[in-house]
């Protein structure tokens, strides 16, 4: 019996802010590192390598999740504008220092200074990289980044925070951290673990449970979610903690899939059908 075929937009799930680890390539192809190896996913083209399977979630049933979202007018549109976007599951360090990095800062100044980072204190990664223009370097390792001096991080553009990502990453390479526990403790174990490092508050942590522990319960709020959320839900002057617990409330357990509608549609993105890739069969 033929299995169903996968709707995935890879262009509004890669530049809708969830992840800063993908590159684009002159062909229109995207580029990253995953499991220490070279992946890439291209317009209107399936994936030739395995992890895409759980890097774009292609399990999440998109029917379902819509049908549970689809709440208002706002989130209708929103749908309809992103068919195919779907959340990314990310490896949890990374997560956690991209997302660190994210305060005041806007996507192209966090994915210029985590580049900066990488290609610093990375190690080489095999394969073709002439359409990218450049060869990628995968992300450091806690100990590569902890041997980092404090004065190097401030000059890739991390600032006040460039003493949080290196204290975090002794305390992981230390093994006085353990992100493991964090992303299997469950949603609010997990995020009180998270929050008890500096540097990370509840913003950043949902963003981890969500995109690295693939809790989608979680609501991740941010300055432009908190206006959005409160303009079009709640109030103007709706503050961070009053804008997640409606979010987790009012879109139950795929509150995640609905943050990510918000954010993206409300910042211009849109999916590119005609690129969506053809034949992407589900998984038995």
């Amino acid at each position: 019996m033929d299995t169903p075929e996968i709707c995935v937009d890879f262009y509004s799930t890669l530049e809708s802010g969830q992840t800063f680890s993908w590159y684009l390539g002159k062909s229109g192809c995207y580029y990253s590192v995953v499991d220490g190896k070279q992946v890439r996913v291209c317009p209107g083209k399936v994936p030739d390598w395995d992890e895409a399977y759980w890097v774009f979630r292609l399990g999440d049933d998109l029917d379902e999740i819509y049908a549970s979202i689809d709440k208002d007018a706002f989130m209708h549109v929103a749908i309809s504008s992103l068919k195919g976007m779907r959340l990314i599951k990310s490896e949890p360090w990374e997560t956690v220092v991209s997302f660190m990095t994210s305060t005041h800062n806007t996507v192209r100044e966090i994915k210029a200074s985590l580049l900066k980072l990488r290609q610093s204190l990375g190690s080489r990664v095999q394969g073709d990289w002439s359409d990218l223009g450049f060869e990628l370097k995968a992300f450091p390792t806690p100990s590569q980044l902890a041997s980092a001096d404090v004065n190097l991080l401030a000059s890739f553009g991390f600032g006040f925070r460039s003493k949080y990502i290196l204290d975090f990453a002794m305390s992981v390479a230390q093994g006085d951290f353990d992100l493991d526990f964090a992303m299997r403790s469950g949603y609010e174990r997990g995020k009180d673990y998270l929050m008890s490092i500096k540097g990370i508050g509840p913003k950043v942590a949902d963003c981890v449970l969500l995109f690295a522990g693939g809790y989608l319960q979680a609501f991740p709020v941010d300055v432009w979610i908190r206006k959005v959320v409160g303009n079009v839900y709640l109030h103007k002057d709706a503050d961070e903690k009053n804008v997640a617990s409606f979010g987790m409330n009012y879109f139950g357990k795929y509150a995640g899939y609905a943050q990510e509608y918000i954010y993206a549609y409300s910042r211009g993105v849109r999916a590119r059908p005609s690129a969506q890739p053809r034949g992407l069969r589900a998984r038995l």
